[in-house]
């Protein structure tokens, strides 16, 4: 993992209110990380649509995980990211993923993300 991958994965885990990694994070990071060093062993230049279908292949067919479990994954960790980045504040997320702030505040609820702002 290399430092700007390790410094997000702690990130991620301070908002969302974790301290220590549940087994179904690490086992999507484990497995994602699978899949970048196989992608980079092949070094071909796949298109946008050929990159997902491999990555939907890698997860849901190989590692048997159930597409909505995929999603929900991605989903918090993409909210996680974007909240991290813009300070926790939640108009400016839902400005940057085109959503209402309403549905955003649904998905933090949803998802039991937790965070603190930090002051400027």
């Amino acid at each position: 993992m290399n430092p700007r991958e390790s410094l997000f994965y702690e990130k991620k885990q301070e908002l969302a209110g974790n301290n220590k990694p549940d087994q179904e994070a690490q086992r999507f990071e484990k497995l994602f990380k699978k899949f970048l060093e196989k992608q980079k062993k092949e070094r071909s230049s796949l298109s946008k649509q050929d990159f997902l279908i491999n990555f939907l292949e890698h997860f849901c067919v190989k590692n048997r995980i159930p597409f909505r479990n995929l999603m929900d994954h991605l989903e918090r960790t993409l909210l996680v990211r974007i909240l991290s980045e813009m300070n926790g504040n939640q108009k400016v997320t839902s400005q940057v993923l085109g959503i209402k702030h309403s549905t955003l505040n649904e998905k933090i609820k949803r998802h039991g993300i937790q965070f603190k702002k930090n002051s400027l």
